[in-house]
């Protein structure tokens, strides 16, 4: 009984821990500002060299409301579909 307890116990705490690390890391995300995002991306390139990004959310806006293709459900860019 002991021993389940301290497992238990354990458990609980590896998970608060995990809760605290990923609230930690959304305040460090909310807190960069817009204009310190390219010095974030020079920072660490090897984790956005290869990501596809905007440079215009007009842009982005027109394509929701225009293109067939994007939509709320498509969160990634696709090819086309053959037949």
């Amino acid at each position: 009984m002991v021993v389940l307890v301290v497992l238990v116990l354990r458990v609980l705490v590896l998970v608060v821990l995990l809760v605290l690390v990923l609230v930690l890391l959304v305040v460090a995300l909310l807190l960069i500002a817009g204009c310190n995002l390219s010095k974030v991306r020079a920072l660490a390139p090897e984790f956005y060299e290869g990501l596809r990004s905007h440079s215009s959310w007009t842009w982005v806006l027109w394509r929701f409301i225009v293109d067939e293709d994007v939509g709320c459900y498509s969160r990634v860019k696709r090819g086309r579909k053959e037949a």
